[in-house]
């Protein structure tokens, strides 16, 4: 064999090296996110609750085949990067009121969950916080213990309830059902939910506010990620400043 033509397949296998040691420092960004709602309300007042999580890898090129086989058998990996937080939409006939609230534990079952409107406040089970909290204009604070009695357990259902206040809940994530519906608050507001699945896992969450002879004020408008995304749209989820307190009022 002559020198050129041992040199052509020694170039192709030192360029196939240098390839492979590139993928195994190039990182590939995948995001599985999801979020959970609960809308409450009477004949003139509304609360939206709704939580968020994104759970964030960065894989290297040379090691996402395997990452992708593993995770679609069950054996799912720790994350490297994870963000919770609760956006709380109040409304009246007269004010709309959003905040943001960080959820810091990653304990699995420690966030805010269960809500149930009492005595003019809204209770829920948060057990990160020690179980009954109640939500307290922009943040939750824990219950006295002699708010605790007279309910029917920390799972809080309808039977905890104020007379005349519903709840509907909706969400996104991989096998939730879409979903759309609208509760009047007032003569003349309704607040719309409009939650939708794709096939692959991701979504959105739309909250409007309707009044008559007017445009829809968007409230809340969230797109959730199922997959692999850009290296720009992953860190601007995590980095940026996602799941801190933002309270908006008007």
């Amino acid at each position: 064999m002559t020198l050129r033509a041992m040199a052509k397949p020694v170039l192709t296998a030192m360029i196939l090296l240098v390839a492979a040691m590139l993928a195994a420092k190039a990182d590939g960004f995948v995001i599985f996110a999801g979020a959970d709602g609960t809308a409450l309300w009477s004949a003139n007042e509304a609360y939206v609750f709704v939580l968020t999580r994104h759970i964030g890898h960065r894989v290297s090129y040379l090691r996402f085949p395997w990452f992708l086989v593993k995770n679609y058998l069950g054996g799912i990996e720790d994350p490297d990067d994870d963000s919770r937080s609760l956006s709380v939409i109040r409304v009246t006939p007269s004010v709309v009121e959003r905040h943001t609230v960080a959820i810091g534990n990653r304990e699995p079952g420690s966030e805010p969950k269960s809500y149930a409107p009492r005595k003019g406040r809204i209770y829920v089970n948060y057990p990160a916080l020690g179980g009954l909290c109640f939500w307290a204009a922009d943040h939750f604070e824990a219950a006295a213990q002699e708010e605790r009695r007279g309910f029917y357990g920390q799972g809080l259902t309808e039977k905890d309830f104020d007379t005349g206040w519903s709840e509907r809940t909706f969400g996104v994530a991989p096998g939730s059902a879409s979903s759309t519906f609208s509760v009047r608050v007032g003569e003349s507001l309704e607040l719309s939910v409009n939650s939708h699945t794709t096939l692959m896992g991701a979504g959105t969450i739309s909250i409007k506010v309707l009044r008559p002879g007017k445009n829809p004020e968007v409230e809340w408008d969230h797109v959730t990620h199922w997959g692999i995304v850009g290296r720009t749209e992953y860190q601007s989820i995590f980095h940026e400043g996602a799941g801190l307190n933002n309270p908006v009022a008007r």
